[in-house]
């Protein structure tokens, strides 16, 4: 992989279950590859059985656009809640307090403490469903 591919922004892949699957147990299941472009799907020496197996099973997002700054959480932010980060609030991995001039990762917070607008999440709790998240 070439520098360039490496700071390439950060592409996000959505694969979800198929429709009937969904239908008949109430679950959708949401991945996302961090850093993985779309174009290197198409590249048969990757040896990724598991994704190709979701997409064929499911559905697949073929490209997206990432937003600045281009990384981790700030992109992964967006896609939950449809917003920039200048809007919800997670601008980087890394945020600083700027009284106590602490540095912390984002995830050392709380949700609501660092994210200002609803997710996804929160709106299907609202609705009385049941979500789950991890990585």
């Amino acid at each position: 992989m070439s520098r360039m591919d490496i700071f390439r922004l950060v592409t996000l892949l959505i694969f979800v279950l198929p429709m009937e699957s969904v239908a008949q147990s109430n679950h959708v299941i949401l991945i996302t590859v961090d850093g993985l472009a779309a174009y290197h799907l198409s590249d048969q020496s990757l040896e990724i059985p598991n994704l190709r197996d979701l997409i064929r099973q499911g559905a697949m997002a073929e490209s997206s656009e990432t937003v600045f700054p281009s990384v981790t959480h700030p992109s992964h932010t967006t896609l939950v809640t449809g917003k920039l980060p200048i809007e919800r609030g997670v601008l980087n991995n890394k945020m600083r307090n700027r009284v106590t001039r602490e540095t912390y990762h984002v995830t050392n917070q709380k949700r609501v403490e660092s994210v200002k607008v609803p997710t996804l999440f929160d709106a299907a709790k609202k609705h009385g469903l049941t979500t789950a998240a991890f990585f």
